[in-house]
């Protein structure tokens, strides 16, 4: 089934954020542009949540439902598996390995192989993107569950569409809550934290019930008008949120209720529109498509979006930390064609069989 190239757009400028923000450390010695940069990671990690989100919820409103059974929920699983698991062992274990026996640590990281490294501060430092994939993990779990659930109540599209609602503020009623008693930290305590950040991703489920069920009120939300709504908010949000960065610092951020609690939600509202609009822009999908070179470039970096994702933030930090010698731009330029060339490799010695395996599976 051919994909839909203005979701191949999203995907690959998701990674292209997570990738500036972790080429950022090259420029700290100007915290503004330090800043503008790393923080673009933000965006960048919430983009990944939300896409994924939307795809897995339309996957299961159109494969899993009305007819849900235990065979198809495995069937599910086993795809999901596919999909993220045998890459992200496979660099998970090359890392370990580095870490003992080049590094000296004594530590197997045995929590990272059950995907529950967030919930401990020395482990969530090590393999460092690898906290976005532990929220996904558990998100693949559970939404089926909530599915079946549903399901099984026949749920008419608008009670499902109202549930969804009702969870995603749910989670934020519970954030802020959490957020007030005992005063977590932004980073560590809100934004890896798996039981707080799964509206995201619900989110992007509600978007996916919309298209599916609610195709008119859909149309409103993927039309030019809320796109460039949205893109005024996240612009705004974003600079002022850089702002307070270069000026307070993330203490700002560790004190304050209202970012800690609902700047998740905001931020996800404004890219679940982006990717939307992106997804339904005719200029997209019927004249940027026929442009061989912009074709090509978005295809290639979203097929190697996942490789690149999983090591770049580890080698970018070996030539920060150790080549400090080097000119910054031939430093980044080939830490970058090192990550393009192995994320390659890797997609085609171990993400492309696992894929056909995924797609064969039955």
């Amino acid at each position: 089934m051919q994909k839909n190239f203005g979701l191949e757009i999203a995907r690959s400028i998701a990674i292209i954020l997570v990738v500036i923000a972790h080429l950022s450390p090259f420029f700290k010695n100007n915290p503004v542009f330090f800043n503008l940069l790393y923080n673009s990671g933000l965006y960048g990690v919430e983009l990944f949540f939300v896409l994924s989100g939307f795809l897995i919820g339309k996957t299961i409103l159109t494969k899993l439902t009305p007819n849900f059974s235990f065979k198809e929920i495995i069937n599910f699983y086993v795809r999901r598996l596919l999909r993220i698991m045998p890459l992200y062992f496979v660099v998970l274990v090359i890392l370990v390995f580095i870490d003992n026996f080049i590094f000296g640590s004594k530590s197997l990281h045995l929590l990272h192989f059950v995907f529950l490294q967030n919930f401990f501060p020395n482990e969530v430092g090590f393999f460092a993107v690898s906290w976005t994939l532990s929220i996904q993990f558990w998100f693949y779990l559970i939404i089926p569950v909530i599915f079946m659930i549903i399901n099984n109540a026949k749920y008419s599209s608008v009670k499902l569409l109202r549930t969804f609602i009702f969870i995603i503020i749910l989670i934020n009623f519970f954030r802020f809550i959490y957020i007030y008693l005992y005063n977590p930290i932004f980073d560590f305590g809100v934004r890896k934290n798996i039981l707080l950040r799964f509206d995201s991703l619900f989110i992007g489920v509600l978007f996916a019930i919309l298209k599916l069920r609610f195709k008119i009120l859909y149309e409103k939300f993927s039309n030019f008008n809320s796109f460039a709504v949205s893109l005024i908010v996240l612009t705004v949000f974003y600079f002022y949120y850089v702002y307070l960065m270069v000026n307070y610092g993330i203490n700002f951020f560790d004190r304050s209720i209202l970012f800690r609690a609902f700047s998740w939600p905001l931020m996800s509202l404004g890219l679940i529109i982006f990717v939307v609009y992106l997804e339904n822009n005719l200029f997209i999908n019927k004249i940027l498509i026929n442009k061989k070179l912009i074709y090509y470039f978005f295809t290639k970096l979203s097929m190697f979006s996942f490789s690149i994702f999983l090591i770049h933030y580890e080698i970018y930090t070996y030539f920060e930390n150790n080549l400090k010698f080097l000119n910054i731009f031939l430093s980044v330029i080939t830490a970058s064609s090192i990550i393009l060339i192995i994320s390659i490799m890797l997609y085609n010695l171990i993400e492309r069989p696992m894929l056909l395996k995924k797609s064969n599976y039955k």
